[in-house]
């Protein structure tokens, strides 16, 4: 499951989108099939000889990685959306969830869509809320109306 949808949906499309919107030409370190296909075949009591996560890769790279990186806390990878929709794409989330989308009118609450707005913007929740309420009023706009 994580190899065919997280990876593949998520973490390699949106280096591959990030990388082209800025002129970069990535290479993503660990997707050699010869060395995916060799992990793959490695039985798993092998991959797990230690507390540290990912002791395999952690072991390959040693000396060469100080230990402010081999025990620093485990990080995810996401896009900074919070500051973006703060910043640079706070005018357009506006005129998008500040505007009814006729299509939805009866389904979504146009005060409810604003009043989440101003509760992101004032720190309360997630910016996950407002983005899939962008998401989903562009995507109408776009196909529906």
């Amino acid at each position: 499951m994580e190899t065919t949808h997280y990876l593949q949906n998520m973490l390699l499309r949106d280096t591959d989108m990030m990388s082209m919107s800025h002129p970069l030409e990535v290479r993503v370190p660990f997707m050699d099939h010869k060395l995916v296909e060799h992990m793959f075949s490695m039985p798993t009591k092998l991959k797990k000889l230690s507390s540290t996560p990912k002791s395999l890769l952690v072991d390959s790279m040693n000396p060469s990685l100080p230990n402010s990186i081999v025990h620093r806390k485990k990080m995810g990878f996401t896009l900074p959306f919070e500051p973006w929709m703060r910043g640079a794409m706070k005018s357009e989330m506006e005129s998008v969830l500040l505007s009814n989308v006729m299509p939805l009118q009866d389904l979504l609450s146009q005060a409810s869509v604003e009043s989440i707005w101003k509760q992101f913007l004032a720190g309360k929740i997630s910016w996950s809320r407002p983005w899939a309420l962008y998401v989903l009023k562009r995507w109408v706009d776009k196909n529906l109306s």
